[in-house]
């Protein structure tokens, strides 16, 4: 953050990776294709762990293309990993290698964040 390098990012507190994701597709202006499979993960690498585990030690960044080895030089010491990358469409997208776990649009996770726990019950 202090070589302007981050264009956004996110904790990984509540909710884990999955909601960090989601939230930022809610308030951005496009979406997020995300591989688990790229995810450095000790431990029974079940995608429901990987996705909800619930740290304040783990951000979701956001880079420019153009300054993602930068990025990377910076961080060097510090466990980081590139997960995926910026899409066009307001969307959502996770996989584990091949094998597609979501795809849900802008809309329809705005809708989800902004209701209460009762109308999904």
């Amino acid at each position: 953050m202090r070589n302007h390098l981050v264009l956004a990012a996110h904790d990984c507190s509540d909710g884990g990776l999955a909601v960090a994701a989601a939230e930022l597709v809610i308030g951005g202006n496009g979406g997020l294709q995300i591989d688990i499979a790229n995810i450095p993960y000790e431990g029974d690498k079940r995608a429901d762990f990987i996705l909800f585990s619930e740290s304040n030690g783990r951000l979701l960044v956001m880079v420019d293309r153009g300054d993602a080895d930068r990025f990377e030089q910076a961080m060097n010491g510090v466990p980081c990993a590139r997960i995926g990358r910026l899409i066009p469409d307001n969307r959502l997208i996770i996989t584990a290698g091949a094998r597609p776990l979501l795809s849900l649009s802008g809309e329809t996770l705005y809708a989800s964040w902004s209701s209460p726990l009762a109308a999904f019950l």
